[in-house]
């Protein structure tokens, strides 16, 4: 009966991973699990929140959401640095990317059987009537406008779908400066939404075939203890 109990745990559990899996869209080195805010970036070792996850919050209602008890708190506003690392490691072909490695980075081509706009999230207008699905986020850049204010960057994921001006699988993702932080606060409302992005460091994400690897564990050690707790005690 406990061997019963045990494989239904195992079938369950097994279920769950391969569900789990299955759910999960990437794009370069990041990846995503449908539903989460969380983008796991591998080779970088961060985790990143999605646009969708940050639009239409101002800078300041950012601030005050990474602080202690805020819904960001461990996380950090991107720079022109993060921003450049974040749309390299979303693009997986390097040789199509052109950047100084300081300020900015555009990539663009057919990037085949990545599912940029999925992992990125949506922002601004997502799936627009002509096919084509522009995501954006913001970064605080390092330098600063003319009149010495600061100046905020953009990062975007341009998915141009199959619209029959550019080839099918058309994307491009692209990081560098763009306007003063005041502007950014036109861009909070409705379908004109972006937010900022964020990211902290490590990745303590455990894959799903570990998390049911751990489950089969506390499983066997509760059949364990109910078999020693029924076993009769010598006289």
């Amino acid at each position: 009966m406990q061997n019963i109990k045990i494989g239904a745990v195992a079938a369950v559990l097994s279920s769950l991973a391969l569900a789990t899996s299955a759910a999960t869209v990437t794009a370069g080195s990041l990846s995503r699990s449908v539903g989460e805010d969380v983008i796991v970036d591998s080779v970088n070792q961060r985790q990143w929140l999605g646009a969708d996850v940050t639009k239409g919050l101002t800078y300041t209602q950012t601030l005050a959401e990474l602080a202690t008890g805020g819904r960001f708190a461990g996380y950090q506003i991107a720079r022109s640095a993060d921003a450049l690392m974040f749309i390299g490691a979303l693009w997986n072909d390097a040789s199509s990317c052109n950047s100084d490695g300081t300020n900015y980075i555009s990539c663009y081509g057919d990037n085949n059987g990545e599912d940029m706009s999925s992992v990125f999230g949506d922002s601004y207008s997502a799936n627009s009537p002509g096919g084509y699905n522009y995501d954006y986020m913001w970064f605080l850049t390092d330098r600063v406008a003319w009149d010495g204010s600061a100046l905020a960057g953009i990062a975007y994921s341009h998915d141009y779908g199959t619209n029959g001006y550019y080839s099918n699988n058309y994307k491009e993702a692209y990081a560098g400066d763009w306007s003063s932080l005041q502007d950014t606060q036109y861009y909070t409302q409705g379908d004109n939404a972006i937010g900022w992005l964020l990211y902290r460091e490590g990745n303590a994400v455990p894959e799903p075939g570990t998390l049911a690897l751990a489950g089969l564990a506390v499983a066997g050690l509760v059949v364990t203890r109910r078999r020693r707790a029924a076993a009769p005690t010598a006289d």
